[in-house]
């Protein structure tokens, strides 16, 4: 379904709600109140965001990009800054990963190998000599 969302990094960031230590969940209205919850954040980095992972995200930043394609916060322009300021390791660790595993999987074409095979066998000039 996401065939454009592969070959690059993704911030993934599911979020968790669990109600506050402390907090009597048998009481009436008790989950109407800001301090009821704690809000955890799941943070990884993706090259390929699968259904499943778009479905669970509350919010997916393509890095390289820089732009927001998933957020369950509403339409809010900052979302993909704050969360890439906020997990800058995260990300930086990530694009590290993900342009290593580039260099691993690059493959030079016919082409290339020939014109680096004719930079390796030219002649010297004979004016050098």
């Amino acid at each position: 379904m996401f065939k454009d969302m592969r070959s690059r990094p993704f911030l993934v960031v599911k979020t968790i709600s669990r109600p506050a230590a402390g907090i009597d969940t048998k009481v009436k209205g008790w989950a109407d109140r800001k301090d009821a919850w704690t809000v955890y954040e799941r943070v990884s980095i993706e090259d390929r965001v699968s259904d499943k992972s778009m479905r669970e995200a509350t919010v997916v930043v393509d890095i390289l990009g820089g732009k927001c394609v998933k957020n369950r916060f509403g339409n809010d322009d900052n979302v993909a800054g704050h969360y890439m300021e906020k997990y800058k390791e995260e990300c930086k660790k990530g694009i590290d990963v993900w342009i290593t595993r580039q260099a691993k999987n690059y493959r030079p074409t016919p082409e290339e190998l020939l014109s680096v095979e004719a930079e390796v066998t030219e002649e010297p000039d004979a004016k050098s000599e």
